[in-house]
């Protein structure tokens, strides 16, 4: 009963859950992807557009603007090289007055009015479609720079989720996979219709309109690389999860194999302590029988007389039943009880001049029996 209760107890132990050196690894992947994230989005040069000069005829006189270096972020533009700070909600509010404002006046010139006039012979309808497609495209850029923004912040949300889960609660394999690839996914997504509704964008501007085009800047490397951490996180969670998996199984088989290998011992010290482990009494030869079996102590089990018992039991040559060597116990080597006959005859022959028994029937012609000396005392046995 001692027993059953251990094995019972070691049942019931199960296996802690595994969780390697390769989790903190991917949460550090995680952390870092998260913070160039932040890092991107604070940046404005997402975009950057170099200095140019802008030479224009006005009034026959030859007039030139000068205009540093633009950046454009995802949410406010730098002018003169960082000495001037609008927010694209603030510059698509400016450009869309002003230009229809010049566009309205451009289509209001008349014979009688000079001011009218001399408007419009300035900005002709190439120059209203052009104003008319830049302020579309800004309003274009202001949109997806605010989606793209929402996303960085979303991917970066996701990814913190799946790292705090781990060290507050502890490892949900498909939790972390989950908020890790749909970071990734989610980045990667926004990022690239980005970049192609921009590129198209600026590519339409510059095509009406004397502006250099803006290069693609630092924070979109960064965010490329942050959502590509968020991938690798997602990923190596997937093989660290089979690993661990792995490791779960690997140490459930050896509990097992403990389990039984008790359960085994326990079995064979039933039998005595001299028993090895895993083998009955039966598997070993001479060794002590169950108190059932009706034979003394070290006496191996034999067949009937004339059948030799197993090897190594140690009742005499081969050949030997359990009546041991002829003459019968107590007798020496050579001596016969009454009426049996020597070793190698069978019972109806007779050495010359032996006599049969009145035992075995008449007698065959032999003579009397021959004297063999002095009988010793053989306890119960007669002449």
């Amino acid at each position: 009963m001692g027993y059953g209760q251990k094995k019972k107890r070691r049942q019931q132990e199960e296996i802690p859950e595994q969780t390697s050196s390769i989790w903190y690894m991917l949460c550090i992947c995680v952390l870092a992807g998260a913070g160039l994230s932040v890092v991107s989005m604070i940046l404005s040069n997402w975009r950057e557009a170099a200095a140019i000069q802008y030479r224009y005829m006005f009034r026959s006189k030859e007039r030139m603007v000068s205009i540093s270096e633009t950046y454009y972020g995802l949410y406010n533009i730098v002018y003169d090289g960082g000495g001037a700070y609008i927010s694209w909600t603030q510059r698509v509010s400016d450009v869309t007055t002003r230009g229809n404002a010049a566009i309205q006046i451009g289509q209001q010139s008349t014979q009688s009015n000079a001011q009218f006039q001399a408007w419009a012979s300035q900005c002709p309808p190439q120059c209203q479609d052009a104003i008319s497609t830049r302020i579309s495209c800004y309003k274009r850029i202001s949109t997806i720079s605010t989606i793209l923004l929402g996303a960085l912040s979303v991917g970066g949300a996701l990814g913190l989720i799946g790292v705090g889960w781990f060290f507050m609660f502890g490892k949900l394999a498909y939790l972390q996979m989950g908020c890790w690839f749909l970071a990734g996914a989610v980045c990667y997504g926004c990022l690239g219709y980005w970049i192609w509704e921009t590129d198209t964008c600026w590519r339409m501007i510059t095509a009406g309109q004397q502006l250099p085009y803006p290069a693609v800047g630092l924070p979109w490397y960064l965010t490329l690389i942050s959502s590509g951490l968020y991938v690798v996180a997602g990923v190596g969670s997937f093989f660290a999860e089979m690993i661990d998996s792995y490791n779960e199984k690997k140490l459930k088989d050896q509990a097992q194999m403990r389990l039984m290998m008790e359960a085994g011992d326990a079995f064979d010290g039933f039998f005595g302590p001299n028993v090895p482990p895993g083998m009955g009494p039966q598997q070993m030869v001479g060794s002590p029988r169950p108190p059932s079996m009706m034979m003394p102590a070290g006496v191996a089990m034999m067949g009937p007389p004339g059948v030799r018992g197993p090897r190594g039991s140690g009742i005499g040559p081969a050949g030997l039943g359990m009546m041991g060597p002829p003459g019968g116990p107590g007798m020496p080597p050579g001596m016969m009880p009454p009426g049996m006959p020597p070793p190698g005859m069978s019972m109806g022959m007779r050495p010359p001049g032996v006599s049969p028994s009145p035992s075995f029937g008449p007698a065959s012609g032999f003579g009397p029996r021959p004297s063999f000396g002095p009988r010793p005392s053989m306890g119960g046995w007669r002449g």
